[in-house]
C-alpha cells in the first residue's frame, strides 16, 4: 500500500514546492518573559513587571529584529543571512555586536507639537496579577503577530496627549507590517508616521497620513528592506465538500497580514448532551477542495491563511492534502483561542481558529489541494494535536501550548517562559474519564503542575530560563512532538525540552526528551531536574509517595505535611525503568473528573566532571500543601562543570481515579483499574510495559527508523508489550516513493488491512533536512506483540 501520494500525484508535486527553512520565523523574549508569578524568598526578586526583560526578538534566517515594546524603540537590526536563526538569537550576549543599531519613531503631530509613543504605566499587579501589555496574539513556525498596549504620547516637555495607542506588529520569514493606532480624544484625524531607520544597513523606510491609523510594510528578503509590493496575481477558489459547513468558504487578500485569508463559515455542530464534544461527531472530518492557479512566469510563495467560525476546539488537526486525498506533509501553523473578560475586553479576545501554511507555485501551473480538519479521532482512535494557545482574554500572555487526546479538553499544556504559577508543564487532565457532572467527552478536573531545570544559586537566588524559542515539530494526529530551547539567566547553561504526546488507546501518557548543557561553572542551593508538581502549580492531594523500578515497587512513604520544602531525604533511583508514584488522594476529593500520576525513567545519563551516572536520585517537597516528587542529583553534588551534560527522558502517565470513571474501550485498563485505581501498581505497570523494541534493540521515545538511502527493500521488526505504540520512519525523500507492508508469514499485508487504526499514517514534512517523516501508531494486541514490515522506495 501506497502511504502516501501515488504516483501521479508525486508528479503534480513539480507544480508546487514545499515550504524553506528561510520562511521560518521565530520568537522569543530574549531577556524574560518580563513576568513571572513568585511567591517563594528565592524568586521575590522577580516579582512585578520588570520593564529590562521585556525586549522581544523576531529572527528568520533573513532578518532579525530586537523590539523594546515599552519604549517603543527597535534597538537592533539585522539583514544578514543566517543559517540557525535560534543559536543566533539565544546568543544574547553577542547580539548587539552582531546587529546593527537601528531606530522606529512613531510620531503625531499637533499644532506643530510632536507626540512620541512611549509605554505608560501599568496597573498595580496587587489589582490584576495576570494583566500583561504586550499581547502574542499569534505565534508559530510561519508567523507572528503580537499587540502593544498601555501606550503614552508625550511631547519634548513631557506633556501627554490625550488619546488611546497601540501598535500592532505582524511577521513573516521574510517581511514585516506595523500597524500604529492613535484614537485622540478629540475624534480629529492626526498627522501620523512611521519611520524605521538603520544608517549601517542604508535602511530608511517610512509612512506618513493624516488619519487615526498609519501602516508601513516592509520585505526583508534579498538582504535589503524594500515596501511590499502588491500581491502577485493568483486565482484562489476554495468549495465545502460538507453539507454540514453552511455556506461557502471566501477568498481575499489581506493587506495587514500579507496573505490569501480563507474564510470558513459556520458549521453546524448541534450538541444537545451538555458535554464538550458531541459523540456522534467522533470520526467527523471537514474538507474544503482547494485550487491554486499562477498564472504568471515566475515561481510565485504563496501565503495562505485559513480563518475559521466555530467548531470544536479543545484538539484538532489541519491538513493539506493532495487532489487524491493523501498527505502531503505541509506543515500548518495552528492558532487559537478561547478566552475573554467582559469587563477588560481586548482586540483578539474570545473565541478564534487561525491556520496558516506556505508554499511555492511553479509558473503557469495549476494545483488542487484538500485543506481537511480532523476534529477529533483519526483512523477510529483520538487524535493527538498541539497548538498555540492565546491568552488574549486572560492574561499572562506569553508562549502557552495546549495539545490534546480528542477534542473534549486540554490533555497536556506547556508553558515556554513559565510565566504564570512558574511552571512549565501546567494543565494536564486524565483521558476518557467522566467528568465532574459525569458525562463522557467532557473536560476533566486538572491535575497539572510540574517544571523542568528549576534550580536555586548558591546565593540563593532562582535561575530564570531566558530567550526561549519555541517550535511545533509536529501537530498530530498521531504524534505531537513540541521543541523548546532557552538559555539560562547570565548564559551558563542552555536547555532543550521535547515535548511529545502520542494517540492512546488507553491513557493520557506523554514524554520530556531533556538535554541541559553547562557553559560555565555554577553552584547551587537546590536543583530539581524534573517537578512532578512544581512549586506553585500542584493540583493532585495525593498523600503518599512510592518508588520502584521494573521488578516492582522499592518503597512507599507517608511525608508529614509542611507549609513549603522538603519532606522527605533524598534516595537514589536503582534499577531498570524507575518510576515514581503519587497516590492515596483524600477522600474528600475521590469525585469524578480527578486522576492519579505517575513518571516513568526512560533513560538518564548525566556526564558531570568526567564521570558518567546513569540514575537519578528522588525527593518530596510540600509545594503549599500539595506533596510532588522531583529527580534530582546526587545530594553531595553541588555544582555543575562547564561541558557538563545532564540527558533524560521522562514518560508523565496520568491515570483516571477509579474503574466506573473510565469508559473507554481499553479492556485490560479498566481491568487494572478495578483492582488497583490510585495505586503504584499502576505506574509499576507502564514501567514494565510501555517501551517498544525495534530489530531487537529497546528504543527510548520516539522509536525512530531511518530509512537506508541505498536498500530499494528493507525490513525492520517491532515488538512492544503495549496496546499503542509509535515508530518514526524518517528520512523519506519524496511523500510519494515508498510502500509499506506487513508481513504475515512472508506475505505482505496492506497495512490497515488488519487493524483499521493503521490505515494512513501521520505524514510530516521536515524543513531543515528537506526530508518526509511517516508516524506509525501501531496496535499490539496479545497475538500481534511482534510483527514485522516491509519497506519499499521507488
Amino acid at each position: 500500500m501506497k502511504s502516501n501520494a501515488d504516483s501521479a500525484s508525486t508528479d503534480s508535486m513539480g507544480q508546487w514546492q514545499m515550504p524553506q527553512q528561510a520562511d521560518e520565523i521565530h520568537l522569543s523574549w530574549v531577556a524574560g518573559p518580563p513576568q513571572m508569578q513568585v511567591f517563594r524568598s528565592f524568586d521575590l526578586y522577580l516579582e512585578g513587571f520588570r520593564e529590562e526583560a521585556a525586549s522581544l526578538a523576531f529572527r528568520s534566517q533573513q532578518w532579525g529584529m530586537l523590539l523594546d515594546p515599552r519604549r517603543l524603540t527597535i534597538e537592533q537590526l539585522t539583514l544578514t543571512q543566517v543559517g540557525d536563526p535560534i543559536a543566533d538569537t539565544l546568543d544574547y550576549s553577542s547580539l548587539a555586536q552582531r546587529w546593527s543599531s537601528s531606530e522606529l519613531a512613531l510620531n503625531v503631530e499637533v499644532d506643530g507639537q510632536i507626540y512620541r509613543a512611549v509605554g505608560g504605566p501599568l496597573p498595580d499587579p496587587a489589582d490584576n496579577y495576570n494583566y500583561s501589555p504586550i499581547h502574542i496574539v499569534e505565534s508559530g513556525p510561519w508567523f507572528q503577530h503580537v499587540a502593544i498596549y498601555d501606550l503614552d504620547l508625550i511631547n519634548a516637555d513631557g506633556a501627554k496627549l490625550p488619546a488611546k495607542t497601540w501598535l500592532e506588529i505582524r511577521a513573516w520569514g521574510d517581511r514585516c507590517t506595523f500597524e500604529w493606532f492613535v484614537e485622540p480624544e478629540s475624534q480629529q484625524a492626526l498627522d501620523l508616521s512611521i519611520r524605521l531607520k538603520a544608517d549601517a544597513l542604508t535602511v530608511d523606510q517610512s509612512a506618513k497620513v493624516k488619519s487615526n491609523r498609519v501602516f508601513l510594510a516592509l520585505s526583508f528578503a534579498d538582504e535589503s528592506a524594500q515596501p511590499i509590493n502588491d500581491p502577485d496575481p493568483v486565482h484562489i477558489t476554495v468549495a465545502a465538500q460538507n453539507d454540514y459547513t453552511l455556506s461557502e468558504p471566501s477568498v481575499a487578500y489581506s493587506e495587514l497580514t500579507d496573505a490569501w485569508e480563507l474564510t470558513i463559515p459556520k458549521q453546524n455542530w448541534e450538541n444537545d448532551t451538555g458535554a464538550a464534544f458531541n459523540e456522534a461527531y467522533l470520526d467527523r472530518m471537514s474538507r474544503f477542495d482547494l485550487k491554486l492557479e499562477n498564472p504568471t512566469s515566475e515561481p510565485l510563495d504563496l501565503s495562505l491563511r485559513f480563518i475559521h467560525d466555530y467548531h470544536p476546539i479543545a484538539g484538532y488537526v489541519p491538513m493539506l492534502l493532495d487532489a487524491d486525498g493523501q498527505q502531503t506533509g505541509i506543515p500548518i501553523q495552528n492558532s487559537k483561542n478561547w478566552h475573554s473578560l467582559p469587563k477588560q475586553p481586548f482586540p483578539y479576545e474570545g473565541t478564534w481558529i487561525n491556520q496558516t501554511a506556505r508554499l511555492t507555485l511553479a509558473p503557469h501551473t495549476e494545483v488542487d489541494l484538500q485543506y481537511v480538519v480532523v476534529h477529533a479521532q483519526w483512523q477510529g482512535v483520538p487524535a493527538s494535536s498541539a497548538a498555540q494557545l492565546s491568552l488574549v482574554g486572560w492574561g499572562y500572555n506569553g508562549f502557552w501550548t495546549q495539545m490534546a487526546l480528542g477534542s473534549w479538553g486540554e490533555t497536556l499544556c506547556l508553558q515556554p517562559g513559565r510565566t504564570m504559577r512558574r511552571a512549565f508543564i501546567t494543565d494536564v487532565r486524565p483521558f476518557e474519564m467522566l467528568s465532574n457532572q459525569g458525562k463522557k467527552y467532557d473536560w476533566t478536573t486538572n491535575v497539572g503542575g510540574g517544571d523542568i531545570a528549576k534550580i536555586v544559586d548558591a546565593d540563593g537566588k532562582y535561575i530564570t530560563w531566558e530567550g526561549t524559542v519555541r517550535e511545533f515539530e509536529m501537530i498530530g494526529p498521531n504524534l505531537s512532538h513540541v521543541r523548546v530551547k532557552e538559555r539560562s539567566r547570565d548564559e551558563r547553561m542552555q536547555l532543550q525540552i521535547d515535548t511529545y504526546l502520542p494517540r492512546s488507546n488507553s491513557i493520557n501518557r506523554s514524554y520530556f526528551k531533556v538535554q541541559l548543557d553547562v557553559l560555565e561553572d555554577l553552584a547551587f542551593n537546590e536543583l530539581a531536574l524534573f517537578q512532578l508538581g512544581s512549586d506553585y502549580y500542584n493540583e493532585v492531594e495525593s498523600r503518599k509517595i512510592a518508588w520502584g523500578n521494573a521488578l516492582g515497587m522499592s518503597e512507599v512513604a507517608s511525608p508529614k505535611a509542611a507549609e513549603w520544602g522538603r519532606v522527605m531525604e533524598a534516595v537514589p533511583l536503582t534499577g531498570e525503568q524507575p518510576w515514581v508514584s503519587l497516590i492515596d488522594m483524600e477522600p474528600e476529593t475521590n469525585r469524578r473528573g480527578r486522576g492519579t500520576r505517575g513518571m516513568v525513567v526512560r533513560d538518564f545519563t548525566a556526564n558531570l566532571s568526567g564521570k558518567t551516572i546513569s540514575k537519578p536520585w528522588l525527593v518530596a517537597e510540600r509545594t503549599m500543601t500539595f506533596l510532588n516528587a522531583e529527580l534530582s542529583l546526587d545530594p553531595k553534588v553541588k555544582t555543575l562543570k562547564a561541558g557538563d551534560r545532564i540527558e533524560f527522558t521522562v514518560e508523565l502517565d496520568v491515570f483516571p481515579l477509579t474503574a466506573d470513571s473510565y469508559y473507554g474501550a481499553n479492556a485490560d485498563l479498566k481491568q487494572r483499574l478495578e483492582t488497583h485505581a490510585d495505586s503504584w501498581e499502576l505506574s509499576a505497570f507502564e514501567a514494565q510495559n510501555q517501551q517498544l523494541q525495534l530489530d531487537g534493540e529497546a528504543q527510548v521515545f520516539p522509536a525512530t527508523y531511518p530509512v537506508k538511502a541505498t536498500a530499494a527493500t528493507q525490513q525492520f521488526t517491532v515488538e512492544s508489550r503495549s496496546s499503542m505504540d509509535i515508530v518514526c520512519i524518517t528520512g523519506l525523500s519524496q511523500p510519494g516513493t515508498w510502500q509499506l507492508t506487513e508481513l504475515i508469514d512472508g506475505e505482505p499485508v496492506e497495512l490497515g488491512a488488519r487493524f483499521t487504526v493503521e490505515k494512513d499514517p501521520q505524514v510530516n514534512y521536515d524543513v531543515a533536512t528537506q526530508s518526509w517523516t511517516a508516524v506509525l501508531s501501531l496496535v499490539f494486541p496479545e497475538e500481534a506483540s511482534r510483527r514485522t514490515f516491509s519497506l519499499k522506495q521507488q
